[in-house]
């Protein structure tokens, strides 16, 4: 009986589509014919309303910094560069640096359900030549097969087949990973998998003052910084050598009423040695931090 409280019903996900058509004039990267075998947009699974678990919908801060990312001004801070980001949520964002050809793209979430949702839409929105295991060996949806990754199965053939081509510039491997990332939880043994991270991303992913710490402990840690001397210091860790130099940048944004006090945010980053900037172009988010 459910006198008081009426069974519950399962909701069923919604489609975020997204425009990316502006890409092509804005990054050479490889896997940009896979993109107009989308039709040039991204889909994704989610919630429009937020459900037991935020990283399940989209939010607003998510849409405003791929709008940032795509900005012929901004697209230059993610070309080449090893980028992660926390609390992904539905992956608009790092899919996005995929395509603007990021070295390597890191998706991250802590949240087990998250994390599943999160790989489907890297599947549904990335060839697979370009997804490591823990987005193709997801336990759910394996026997998935959608119209949309058919179109990237096609595209890929006819694209790594043309004889008019020089073959090394068909070369690809996996670039996109989707790890779990607790933040302040075993942050050795995940800079040990993954390497650390030129840029790191954040979108209206801070919320209750008790994860502020753990998430600059975090960020300390993964992403590359510069010593005093100009070289670039990645606590002599020699699987790490591989990122690129100069300061490593976060890019923070907080569109939510509900988030962290950005006072209180600033305050963690000035205790871990961060410096920060506050753009004042229209479409960038509240700031670009450096270390």
């Amino acid at each position: 009986y459910h006198l008081l409280f009426p069974p519950t019903q399962e909701k069923t996900y919604e489609t975020f589509e997204y425009d990316l058509s502006s890409l092509s004039s804005l990054s050479p990267s490889t896997s940009l014919p896979v993109l107009a075998a989308l039709d040039n947009k991204i889909e994704l699974r989610g919630y429009s309303e937020i459900n037991n678990s935020t990283g399940l919908s989209m939010w607003l801060g998510a849409e405003v910094l791929s709008n940032f990312l795509l900005d012929c001004r901004n697209a230059q801070l993610i070309r080449g560069k090893k980028v992660l980001e926390l609390g992904s949520g539905l992956g608009l964002c790092g899919i996005i640096c995929h395509y603007l050809g990021a070295d390597r793209v890191l998706l991250t979430d802590g949240d087990s359900d998250v994390l599943s949702n999160l790989r489907y839409n890297v599947r549904e929105n990335v060839h697979t030549s370009f997804c490591d295991e823990s987005i193709l060996t997801e336990p759910n949806d394996q026997a998935h097969k959608t119209e949309r990754v058919g179109k990237m199965d096609d595209v890929m053939v006819a694209y790594c087949n043309d004889d008019g081509k020089d073959e090394q510039e068909y070369m690809t491997y996996p670039t996109v990973s989707c790890p779990q990332h607790i933040w302040g939880k075993a942050i050795d043994q995940f800079k040990q998998s993954h390497g650390m991270s030129d840029v790191i991303l954040a979108a209206d992913c801070l919320y209750i003052t008790q994860s502020l710490e753990p998430f600059w402990q975090s960020i300390d840690q993964l992403l590359v910084r510069s010593d005093s001397n100009g070289g670039t210091a990645r606590d002599d860790d020699e699987s790490n050598t591989d990122c690129q130099t100069g300061d490593g940048i976060l890019i923070y944004i907080m569109k939510s009423s509900s988030a962290a006090p950005l006072d209180m945010v600033l305050e963690m980053a000035t205790k871990y040695g961060f410096t920060w900037t506050t753009p004042t172009a229209s479409s960038s988010p509240h700031g670009k931090m450096s270390e």
